[in-house]
């Protein structure tokens, strides 16, 4: 990652993960922060939920101390303190999410940033998903017409 120029990010709870990997994720997102190529983010124990929910309370915190006020809150401000907000927040939300192992719902993933993207259901399980699935998904997403929840009639 670090000669390909990636930056890395973690989001989610890492709590529950050993501490020699606690560190080596924050190890690898301070050796890649100055990079300036692609993202990647790894989602570790993440959930759509609890992410909310963190975001909310950042934002009561604020108002709290009287940094914000309540007017103020927006979906900007919110969509800022969610964890890929926070984080990385010139990564926008994703335009396609492939869900694999043929189950068709979100399961709690990215609930604030899958608004308006693309879903395409595999039933191949993760570990066997290759590139021929990865090319019949990207096809499926190119024949999709983008509205981004405006109605054209």
């Amino acid at each position: 990652m670090l000669l390909d120029g990636i930056q890395f990010h973690c989001i989610g709870d890492t709590a529950r993960l050993p501490r020699t990997l606690q560190d080596k994720i924050s190890e690898a997102q301070c050796i890649t922060s100055g990079n300036t190529g692609m993202k990647f983010v790894m989602a570790i124990g993440y959930g759509g939920h609890s992410d909310l929910v963190q975001a909310c309370k950042a934002l009561a915190r604020e108002v709290q101390q009287g940094k914000l006020a309540v007017q103020d809150i927006d979906q900007i401000n919110l969509s800022r303190r969610l964890m890929l907000g926070e984080r990385c927040e010139d990564v926008g939300a994703p335009e396609l999410l492939v869900r694999t192992s043929g189950e068709q719902r979100l399961s709690n993933f990215m609930l604030w940033h899958l608004a308006y993207s693309e879903l395409v259901f595999e039933k191949k399980l993760w570990p066997d998903f290759g590139e021929e699935e990865y090319k019949n998904a990207l096809v499926a997403f190119q024949g999709r017409k983008r509205t981004l929840g405006v109605r054209h009639s």
